[in-house]
């Protein structure tokens, strides 16, 4: 005789709760950092809480619901995990907020979209990669806001069409903002936090030249078939953003992630944990 039990197969509303809570619970988590990285907090420092609230949460509940201690094994276990998706994984990204700018990868799309690009930045190695990714034209902008401005509406024949800060800074918003031409585009894809100043937006320019200034906090799902459509048929090679080398190991990975803010970028670094 086969038995069958209602929990076994869920009802369509417990699959809308659990959905609705995913929806709710995960995505608000991402807006309340967005919200905690504009008012200034590190993304070390949000990783690490959210992380311990969730952990924290999911131990008591399970020890209410009379799950017993997890054993010596399985906090070894958890802590390789740790280790691998936290540190490694969102402790990546977290320092990536900080100090791996997204220009190159603006650059490569562009110009797999046959645009003609002109990129701007302080260090010169970035410079050199952005060349490599196949950029027209480079400005150092160590030479001050006003002769990039000069340097680029001159390369662009009176303006650029689009300008795009990577880095989030107030000085390169407002940069990029007066390179452009009578009804250009200004996209702000690097954060602005009020603890960086306030960006100083010239509007009678704006509202003069009748120009566009959005925002952008990532790419929505919907754009993905073409971005990959791009990468498969190699339009937007890929390859040429990764460093040089050989992956590394764990061993290394992790004087590497320390001295991501402290060196020019060589590219995106890949890890292996088998080596």
């Amino acid at each position: 005789m086969h038995t069958t039990s209602s929990a076994a197969t869920p009802t369509g509303g417990r699959i809308a709760l659990a959905l609705a809570a995913v929806y709710v619970i995960w995505g608000s988590t991402y807006l309340a950092i967005r919200f905690a990285l504009e008012g200034g907090f590190p993304p070390f420092l949000l990783g690490g809480i959210r992380f311990l609230i969730a952990g924290s949460l999911m131990y008591a509940v399970l020890r209410w619901r009379g799950m017993r201690s997890p054993t010596r094994a399985q906090w070894g276990n958890a802590l390789v995990l740790g280790i691998l998706l936290m540190l490694l994984g969102n402790g990546m990204v977290n320092l990536a907020e900080q100090t791996v700018s997204s220009g190159l990868a603006a650059v490569a799309v562009a110009r797999s979209r046959g645009a003609r690009v002109c990129a701007v930045d302080v260090s010169a190695a970035s410079l050199d990669r952005a060349l490599d990714q196949g950029a027209d034209e480079v400005v150092d902008a160590s030479i001050g806001p006003d002769k990039v401005i000069a340097a680029v509406t001159h390369w662009a024949g009176g303006g650029v069409d689009v300008s795009i800060d990577a880095l989030g800074s107030p000085e390169a918003c407002r940069t990029g903002i007066l390179s452009l031409g009578r009804r250009g585009r200004h996209v702000q894809v690097g954060l602005l936090p009020p603890a960086a100043g306030r960006a100083d937006i010239p509007m009678e320019r704006v509202i003069g030249w009748e120009l566009d200034v959005l925002g952008s906090h990532g790419m929505a799902a919907a754009d993905y078939p073409a971005l990959l459509d791009d990468i498969a048929s190699r339009r937007l090679d890929l390859r040429a953003m990764i460093a040089p080398g050989e992956p590394l190991g764990l061993e290394d990975a992790g004087s590497a992630l320390v001295a991501m803010g402290s060196t020019p970028s060589r590219g995106i670094v890949l890890i292996d944990p088998t080596r």
